[in-house]
């Protein structure tokens, strides 16, 4: 909330002479119900990938320990291509909006 409101206190005043008071209201108020509605089922996935992800693992490497030296050099990997799509996802959310 923070964020998006110094966002707003911080824009030039040009900005908001132009924009209708409800209009920016109308826009906090969605942000916030979006963010409300769908934090406890993205953490809910989260924790249930994660969980997963770690049992997976485990599994693994008990059976096979020497599939660590793959797994290594692949994680910065999926961590570089994940930062990418990130992005890229962020930008294609503010177009759509």
């Amino acid at each position: 909330h923070r964020s998006m409101l110094m966002g707003v206190v911080l824009s030039p005043s040009s900005w908001l002479q132009s924009q209708p008071v409800g209009r920016v209201l109308n826009r906090f108020s969605q942000d916030t119900a979006t963010v409300d509605e769908l934090f406890p089922l993205t953490l809910h996935d989260f924790l249930q990938c994660s969980l997963l992800i770690l049992a997976a693992g485990v599994l693994l490497f008990a059976a096979s320990w020497w599939m660590l030296l793959f797994l290594a050099p692949t994680v910065p990997l999926f961590l570089r291509i994940r930062r990418k799509y990130v992005a890229s996802s962020r930008e294609l959310k503010r177009l759509d909006g």
